[in-house]
């Protein structure tokens, strides 16, 4: 399915109680200071952990506004209870992780925290990322790894999330990724995603990517996944025969649209 709009009202109320997608009020207001906004975006990590409280668990990670629909439809499309063990794909210092392990989820988050390549417009470490985790109650256990790597017991988690992760990789990176996910995935466990779908690249435009990342081939992801899709529109997954790129603007107008970006929303079962 494609993100709608408008968002959902109890989407919005998550969104204000946890400062989604790029912090409390209170951070955005002290970044619009001159004098500040440069130090605070810069030492942001360095806060102490009442500061980063105040900014909210989402204040760390540069977010693109349709963030404030894939989070909270991730929590709800997931139907989590507390003590299920998930894992956070490529989070890097995304505040769902911390929201999900408050909310009594047991959370691993794989990261190998590593920026694309000849870019340096965030820099971040795994000290980093600890020092957030402790101020939200260091519940998230981080591993510094691509998830085919980080070495993760086989069909020990209920859920996998992958929140616009998988336009970024290399699409050669995309068939070991989704067989990781689904070793370590529980038979019935599953993988909720979202992935961005970028009017501005093919097979919308001709461009073939754009500084974001290319547009995926969501029939190709699903089958080396070799998961069952449980939770999509095949209409409006790119890849899938069902799929139309006239049918996708003639409905536009109802579509969360944000800078020509639409959202993919998924979830594929571990049969």
């Amino acid at each position: 399915m494609l993100a709608r709009t408008p968002i959902p009202r109890h989407y919005l109320e998550f969104n204000r109680k946890h400062g989604v997608p790029y912090g409390h009020p209170v951070w955005l207001l002290i970044k619009r200071v001159p004098k500040v906004r440069g130090v605070a975006e810069l030492g942001k990590y360095r806060l102490p952990g009442f500061a980063k409280r105040l900014a909210g668990p989402f204040a760390f990670q540069p977010n693109a506004p349709t963030r404030a629909f894939e989070y909270a439809w991730c929590r709800e499309i997931a139907q989590l209870k507390p003590g299920m063990k998930v894992i956070d794909v490529g989070a890097g210092a995304a505040g769902f992780q911390f929201v999900l392990a408050n909310e009594g989820v047991d959370v691993t988050s794989v990261d190998p925290l590593i920026n694309p390549p000849g870019k340096d417009n965030w820099v971040f470490s795994v000290s980093d990322f600890e020092t957030i985790n402790r101020a939200f109650g260091g519940k998230v256990h981080f591993v510094n790894a691509l998830l085919e790597e980080a070495g993760l017991p086989e069909g020990a988690f209920d859920r996998v999330f992958s929140v616009s992760v998988i336009e970024h990789i290399p699409a050669s990176a995309i068939p070991g990724l989704m067989q990781a996910v689904q070793r370590v995935l529980r038979p019935g466990g599953r993988f909720v995603a979202t992935i961005d779908l970028f009017l501005d690249v093919e097979p919308f435009a001709p461009a073939k990517s754009n500084k974001w990342g290319t547009n995926i081939n969501i029939r190709e992801l699903v089958e080396a996944s070799g998961m069952n899709l449980v939770v999509g529109d095949k209409a409006e997954l790119l890849g899938f025969e069902e799929f139309s790129v006239e049918k996708v603007r003639s409905k536009l107008p109802g579509l969360l649209e944000m800078n020509q970006v639409l959202t993919q929303c998924l979830v594929l079962e571990k049969v």
